[in-house]
């Protein structure tokens, strides 16, 4: 049981690094133009990621290409709606809000289990949480609009952040359908449910077979 937890323990862990690296080297590359212009290929890494950690399967393809929808209809929300007016309505959780949503709305397309109002609620609050990181951007930025001063560096950081926190939950909650134990004995390896399995499971299956 322990040598379980601490199995778990470790991959969250490594997911959570790989997120970061992909939020910080995705937002370095393609936010150089941000937000005078959103560059349709940002997402695609995250997403990339998200289905080569947990939706390997083929209904994973339709939730890949959802997850883009997402983050171009998340992103158009905290520019257009939170930035639009000098009112400032916290653009990083107009748009994280329903980004999280659909990102989790994508996941349980993958595992219908996931259908469930804690869940998304889980998601919301994380999401929501995480777009704080974009209020001293964000604040400077509208502080500049109409002004010589200069907008800054686009919020790289802010992004990477919130892509690792979304995205670490995501693989959290989709882990726990794909590995759970058997029901009878708490030692027993876990199992793979739903039918799509992680990079790790898969990995273990596979030296396991060799």
């Amino acid at each position: 049981m322990k040598t379980h937890f601490l199995r778990v323990g470790l991959q969250i862990v490594a997911v959570t690094i790989l997120f970061a690296a992909c939020g910080a080297l995705s937002s370095i590359h393609e936010l150089s133009t941000f937000p005078n212009r959103f560059d349709p290929i940002f997402p695609i890494p995250f997403a990339l990621l998200c289905a080569l950690l947990w939706m390997r399967s083929i209904i994973g393809a339709f939730a890949f290409s959802l997850m883009i929808v997402v983050w171009l209809t998340s992103s158009s929300a905290a520019f257009f709606v939170g930035m639009s007016s000098h009112s400032f309505l916290h653009p990083g959780v107009v748009g994280g809000l329903p980004g999280s949503l659909g990102l989790v709305l994508c996941a349980a397309i993958c595992y219908p289990s996931l259908f469930s109002l804690r869940h998304f609620a889980i998601g919301a609050l994380v999401g929501s949480l995480a777009g704080l990181a974009f209020e001293p951007w964000s604040k400077a930025y509208m502080s500049a609009v109409g002004s010589s001063a200069p907008r800054g560096d686009p919020p790289w950081a802010a992004f990477a952040l919130w892509e690792t926190a979304v995205g670490t939950y995501l693989y959290a909650i989709c882990a726990r359908r794909m590995r759970r134990p058997h029901d009878g004995d708490p030692h027993e390896e876990p199992q793979q449910v739903d039918g799509t399995q992680t990079l790790f499971s898969a990995s273990k299956g596979d030296s396991s077979s060799s």
